[in-house]
């Protein structure tokens, strides 16, 4: 399976958005970035994690590093965009705004057809001047948020909290932990343990852990990686702690759960 890469895909740092013609299927995938997809116009199916989805006007899809997805069957119009967390700038906010909530919108008319304008003027002008077009994804993201109830759980927690988040999502696979969270976010390591326990109900060691056994499970099933270039992926250092700890939280081996998720 392949991962798209930031430096590869966003040349900016920031943003990269465009107006395409899929014509193809594109095989099982991740990134690095988050994404959006509006359907401009056109037909197919697209898949994200498991769970099979329209392709139609009026649809916008939302992936997160976090996510696997593919899509086929497809010959559509959309405008993309791609976009990576800016500790300094709005894009800990949108994040946040969208990783509680399914991955896919049905907009209404009015809906979208503020998107297209916002979302072509950033294609138009994200080249030489990112801010601005990060500036106006915002903007179509607090109208989601407005349409739609899009804030979720995340309306409650602080702006570090938020920016934490996005910070895991992004970097989950690498040898991120408390400490390294902390500093990115700018506080100590025990203030920011026991706020991030306080917002959101749960440790940040669970919630990392939740995350990157979620994403091994899902190259488990829809890859042919080995499972210890799975374990590498999904942010684990060491091999048998990570079978070890496979087993208790899921009652099977990781090649096991292969197995049996490619029985059906």
């Amino acid at each position: 399976m392949r991962i798209l890469k930031n430096n590869d895909h966003i040349k900016n740092d920031i943003l990269k958005a465009s107006q395409k013609e899929i014509l193809n299927d594109y095989a099982h995938h991740g990134h690095e970035f988050f994404e959006m997809e509006f359907i401009i116009e056109g037909e197919g199916v697209y898949e994200i994690d498991g769970r099979e989805y329209r392709i139609a006007p009026n649809t916008l899809f939302f992936m997160n590093p976090t996510n696997v997805h593919a899509i086929r069957a497809a010959r559509a119009s959309i405008i993309n965009i791609m976009f990576t967390h800016d500790p300094k700038g709005d894009a800990a906010d949108i994040g946040t705004l969208l990783l509680s909530q399914p991955p896919c919108f049905i907009l209404d008319d009015q809906t979208n057809d503020f998107l297209r304008v916002v979302f072509s003027e950033i294609v138009r002008v994200y080249k030489r001047n990112a801010k601005y077009a990060m500036t106006l994804l915002r903007c179509a993201v607090y109208r989601l948020a407005g349409e739609y109830g899009v804030q979720g759980g995340m309306s409650h927690t602080s702006s570090y909290v938020r920016r934490a988040i996005m910070f895991v999502h992004e970097n989950f696979a690498l040898d991120i932990g408390l400490s390294v969270t902390a500093s990115h976010v700018g506080l100590t390591d025990s203030y920011f343990s026991e706020l991030f326990h306080r917002e959101l109900g749960v440790t940040f060691k669970s919630y990392l852990d939740d995350i990157r056994f979620s994403y091994a499970k899902k190259l488990l099933k829809y890859t042919a990686l080995s499972v210890k270039e799975i374990y590498f992926r999904s942010g684990f250092c060491d091999y048998a702690n990570f079978a070890r700890r496979f087993k208790e939280r899921y009652g099977m081996t990781p090649t096991a759960y292969r197995a049996a998720e490619n029985e059906f």
